[in-house]
């Protein structure tokens, strides 16, 4: 399941958006993306819900972020710029210096 969020009412078409995009990944990577970003888990605790390696868990996120920024990388300056406040709770898109933990 994507992850329920609660957008301020100027995000709800960003949110809907991302949410879509999620929807369209593979139910693992999907799962890896909303645990990690949304959900506060490292790998390693996500790995041992799952049943799987920590290095599994990581390739997965690794797929699902290149996938959701294929798919939305079209719309992120028109979904950032449509923002009046910042839409971190929303856009999956993340920093370059992110280590994967």
């Amino acid at each position: 399941n994507a992850p329920v969020f609660d957008p301020l009412p100027e995000q709800k078409e960003t949110a809907t958006i991302v949410e879509q995009a999620l929807q369209a990944l593979p139910k693992e990577q999907r799962e890896v993306v909303t645990k990690h970003l949304w959900g506060g888990l490292t790998f390693k605790e996500i790995a041992a819900i799952a049943g799987d390696s920590i290095n599994t868990v990581a390739g997965r996120y690794r797929y699902a972020l290149n996938n959701l920024q294929k798919k939305l990388a079209p719309l992120k300056d028109e979904l950032v710029a449509s923002q009046p406040t910042p839409a971190i709770n929303v856009l999956p898109f993340s920093p370059t210096t992110e280590v994967l933990s």
